[in-house]
């Protein structure tokens, strides 16, 4: 059975083709993701968005410190840091 790299669905070109389901990972949206990740230079500047970003949303009652914020690649991987940390 041919799997989603050896026939992927293209919608003109292999409408027949194997969509990937199974894969928790936006690759339709890479290159917005990386742009704007990359005119952040680098991690320090985007843990700060994100703290200023749940400070907003908590309707600036709350203060989130940015050297506490960890990145991760999905739900599972932040369940495995959490676990896993010492």
């Amino acid at each position: 059975m041919e799997g989603f790299e050896d026939n992927p669905f293209h919608p003109t070109d292999n409408p027949h083709g194997v969509i990937q389901m199974g894969l928790a990972e936006n690759q339709l949206s890479f290159d917005l993701r990386h742009s704007y990740l990359s005119g952040l230079s680098g991690l320090t500047k985007f843990r700060n968005a994100v703290a200023n970003f749940m400070e907003k949303v908590r309707g600036n009652r709350v203060r989130f410190d940015p050297d506490r914020i960890v990145m991760s690649g999905g739900a599972t991987g932040a369940h495995e840091m959490t676990c896993l940390s010492p």
